[in-house]
């Protein structure tokens, strides 16, 4: 049995297959009480800045001169508009068998099923470790929650199972809050990836340093934390394979996590 903290893998098929379940929907998300102030204060300590910048303000929507490419307004958030794209560019091919030029010339149905399955291997494959997905939505669609002020109006809403995921993110009130091009798709999900994992096991679990690991560097840009806890589930700091020791037997070991 592998250890609650191993790393999630990047490659390999996923066990749950198929965009809607059998014999129905599956049952509604389970609804938590609205981020009370620490919450939100506590959720965006580890994001790294009391305000998100205007360039996170976008929703996650495909470039009109390319069939199968994400779309990216301003500088900041390519971090985790690459992640999500591979991982759509991974089921597109699996859907296509492996044919590129039925990706090329993928539909938008299809396009955006293999956008739903990105998300649900980033939130519940990988950030939720296969056993949950916690997608935080505002109380109302009109709401920018860029600062943590606005972070209370969000309510976590807790998925169970991937298919149960898989079949609500591509309809409202979902849809319409994470795909929105004008919206703040981008901004939520940085804000559910966050909560799925826990702002405690990132900092406690994951960083090699609990003051300094936050999700958001410099400039705005996508922290390698981010990137990590996105492409495997653990928002560790390093890229290199294992663990590396620094130090002594004498003088003590600093342990630095990779992945």
């Amino acid at each position: 049995m592998l250890d609650d903290d191993e790393p999630r893998h990047f490659f390999g098929p996923s066990k749950d297959a198929g965009f809607q379940a059998e014999g129905g929907a599956p049952p509604p998300p389970r609804i938590g009480e609205p981020l009370t102030r620490e919450a939100a204060e506590s959720l965006m300590a580890v994001i790294g800045t009391p305000q998100l910048p205007d360039a996170w303000k976008q929703g996650l929507f495909f470039a009109g001169y390319q069939p199968y490419g994400l779309q990216q307004v301003a500088g900041g958030p390519c971090g985790v508009l690459a992640a999500v794209q591979a991982f759509l560019l991974r089921s597109l091919l699996e859907r296509a068998h492996g044919g590129l030029c039925d990706v090329l010339q993928v539909d938008e149905k299809v396009r955006q099923e293999a956008l739903v399955d990105a998300l649900c291997e980033v939130l519940f494959q990988n950030a939720g470790d296969g056993k949950k997905a916690i997608v935080l939505v505002p109380s109302s669609s009109h709401v920018a929650p860029l600062e943590t002020s606005q972070l209370c109006c969000l309510q976590p809403h807790q998925f169970a199972t991937r298919e149960q995921l898989q079949f609500y993110l591509g309809r409202r009130p979902y849809e319409s809050l994470l795909f929105n091009p004008s919206g703040c798709g981008l901004a939520l999900l940085l804000y559910s990836l966050v909560w799925t994992r826990g702002a405690e096991s990132i900092r406690d679990r994951d960083a090699d340093d609990p003051k300094t690991a936050v999700m958001i560097g410099g400039h705005g840009y996508c922290t390698q934390e981010l990137v990590n806890l996105m492409v495997f589930g653990r928002a560790y700091s390093n890229v290199f394979d294992g663990t590396k020791r620094l130090g002594s037997a004498k003088e003590g070991w600093y342990v630095l996590q990779g992945a």
